[in-house]
């Protein structure tokens, strides 16, 4: 299963660039009244009721940190919630993403709710041969974390930010190692079928 990040979220990323800040633990957003930090975004999402809301159509739109962080020794987790295929056949999919400074390299969360599941991939190229994929459960799956420790990288799960569920857990890439270059972004988009939003909140919070 793939998914890109393409046109428009190529230079929202360029323009994301900035010194590095600290470990990707270090983002933290409530979204109930503004995008902390989260400071690169396309067009379409907004703050509603303490929400991030970005559209899923057939573009890509998304919300995005400064490429200026590591994901070595750090934690990224986030409440997303599901919404409907909304008439979809292929895709329609929220991201939550760990982006290294190469395009298509990244470490990904990914929810399509066409044929509802998540998929845990480290991807290269947007793809990963080795991803898992799972069924979806609203209640099992409301939290969604990636974490580093120790040369290992996590892909986990909770009903209630407590208890986690490993889904996938994988060598760390060398290139988390390397950089402090990364971005955690947000990443929606559909093949087809009729416009709705994916919501996302406290991230690390």
């Amino acid at each position: 299963m793939r998914a890109r990040t393409t046109g428009l979220l190529a230079s929202s990323r360029r323009r994301a660039v900035a010194a590095a800040t600290g470990t990707v633990s270090d983002i933290k957003a409530t979204f109930d009244a503004d995008w902390g930090p989260f400071t690169s975004r396309s067009a379409g999402p907004t703050l509603v009721s303490g929400r991030a809301r970005i559209p899923v159509n057939t573009g890509y739109e998304s919300i995005e940190t400064a490429r200026a962080y590591t994901l070595k020794g750090g934690t990224v987790a986030a409440r997303m919630f599901p919404f409907a295929a909304g008439g979809a056949t292929g895709e329609a999919s929220n991201i939550m993403t760990v982006n290294s400074p190469t395009a298509g390299t990244r470490i990904v969360v990914k929810y399509d709710a066409v044929p509802n599941v998540l998929l845990f991939g480290n991807e290269t190229s947007y793809y990963d041969p080795g991803n898992i994929v799972i069924p979806y459960d609203a209640t099992a799956h409301a939290w969604v974390r990636i974490r580093e420790n120790a040369g290992t990288v996590y892909w986990e799960t909770s009903p209630d930010k407590v208890t986690w569920t490993q889904g996938k857990s994988t060598a760390t890439p060398s290139w988390v190692t390397a950089t402090q270059d990364s971005s955690v972004q947000f990443v929606t988009h559909r093949d087809s079928g009729s416009e709705n939003y994916a919501e996302v909140d406290n991230v690390n919070t």
